[in-house]
Order: C-alpha cells, then structure tokens, then sequence
C-alpha cells in the first residue's frame, strides 16, 4: 500500500509539471505493484481524440447532460507536454503506457487533445476502448489560431506544443504557417493512428448543429438532448491587432498557402475548396 501512496504523490506532482526523471523508476515500480483489482475498469472506454478548437469540451458536456458519467474534459494530469514528447520520439513508450494505464482506469469518456499521439497505446492498453476523432474545417481552426492571442503569447510561448519543430514546423516560418502545420499534423496523425481502431469520425459542424445519430449510435445511447448551448472554458484573449479576417478574405497568397500545407487532410476529411 505505500507503493500505491508514492504513485498518488507522484501523480500530483505531474499534474503541477513537477516530476522529474528520477520519479519515472518510482513511478513504474508503484504502478506494478499495484493488484489489478485496484485498477477496475468500470465501464468500456471512449476517447475523443482531436486537434484542439473542435468541440472537445462541447461533446463532453453534452454527454454529461444526457446522464453520462465519469465524462471529461482534458482530466488531469492531462499530459499535455507528454503528447508532444511521444509525437517527437522522445518519451519511454512503457513509461507512458504504465502512465496511461494508472490515471485513466476509471474513464468512460474523456476529450483531450493532448492524447493526440496515443491511440496507438491506448489501443493496447484498452482494446475494446472505442474512439471519436473529432474535427473542425481547418479553415476556422486557423483563423481562430491567428486570432486567439499576440504571436508572442502563442507561438512565442513557452509550452512544448508550440516550440515543436515537427508539429509547428521550423522557427523560420510565418505563424499563419505554423497554424496550418499544427493542424494538419494533430489531425493526420490520428488518422494514421486510429485506422485500425472501433472509430467514429464526427465533424465539429455536425456535432454542433445537433447532427448526432451517427455519434447516438455509435455509442449505443440514446441522446435526446441533442444540442446545448456553446460551450467555451477559455476567456477570449485580446491580440492586440486587427483581427484576422476569415478564410474568403485572406487573400489569394493565403488561400494557396493554406491548400498547399492542409489539402491533402483536409480532402482527407471531406472538406473541399
């Protein structure tokens, strides 16, 4: 039982960003030894993988509101910086599965962008775990990117996701391309991931408008509240510029840069010029 004591702790501190390289070893050898009977599954999984800007938190309210427990939205510790390290190669995959395994038994639902390069693992982890890929047209997730902060409180930032060279792409290139790539990137490599996976895929435009059969029956449930009002835990934050135009104004340069960069996920996902 202390063992199962130093994983809590140990845990907590990841959700403060406070562990360090020698807790990994503490943390592996506290999950190991913990009796699986611990760590029940209570109900079959589903995980709602996306790009970010999509309705992760809608969906998970709107599953709350037809009587779904055990939903979440982002749960902590979210992983955040541990998605963008496995996305790069840099991440212990075992370290990341007793990770997994550890702060997500008792999931039924949970949207979270961050997991957007586990679906490998959670597959393994969970292999009657059922998945979501949620999307929104790029068009708007760019524009929402470019107009969500000043470029030095983004793409400036210090969090890994915007500092990664092979999501973002290289320090030399625009923020408008930057936006481009990390949409394109978050959204091919679930594609790439989950192509074996129980998937629904769900259009950000279809949830939102109340288009949820698919999703009803999907899940098995039957959602008779099929539409709740927006849903938007981020305050709007100021740019401090003008605001960037939606995507029939950006322009003829923009336009072509956008396809050259989204086209193919974009045609990918159903979306056309």
């Amino acid at each position: 039982m202390n063992f199962i004591c130093e994983a809590k702790i140990l845990v907590k501190k990841l959700t403060k960003n406070d562990i360090k390289k020698e807790d990994i070893k503490s943390l592996a050898k506290a999950i190991k030894s913990v009796p699986k009977l611990l760590l029940p599954d209570y109900h079959q999984k589903v995980f709602c993988l996306n790009g970010g800007s999509c309705g992760s938190s809608y969906i998970t309210e709107l599953l709350k509101v037809n009587g779904w427990s055990n939903c979440y939205h982002e749960k902590r510790p979210d992983l955040d910086n541990e998605g963008i390290l496995h996305f790069e190669g840099r991440l212990d995959v075992s370290y990341l599965k007793l990770l997994l395994r550890w702060t997500r038994h008792r999931v039924r639902f949970e949207a979270n962008n961050r997991l957007f390069s586990m679906g490998q693992e959670l597959m393994q982890l969970y292999p009657t775990a059922k998945f979501i890929h949620l999307y929104r047209d790029g068009r708007s997730v760019v524009t929402s990117a470019m107009n969500i902060a000043k470029p030095e409180l983004t793409w400036g930032s210090s969090r890994l996701r915007y500092r990664s060279a092979k999501l973002c792409g290289s320090l030399g290139l625009s923020n408008f391309e930057k936006s481009c790539n990390y949409w394109t990137r978050y959204n091919q490599r679930i594609m790439d991931d989950l192509s074996s996976a129980s998937l629904l895929r769900l259009k950000f435009e279809d949830l939102v408008a109340g288009k949820v059969d698919e999703l009803a029956q999907f899940l098995g449930t039957d959602l008779r509240i099929r539409q709740i009002p927006p849903v938007n835990h981020r305050k709007p934050k100021k740019t401090g510029n003008a605001a960037f135009p939606s995507y029939a104004d950006w322009g003829e340069e923009y336009q072509q840069r956008f396809w050259e960069l989204c086209g193919p996920v974009m045609a990918s996902l159903g979306y056309t010029r």
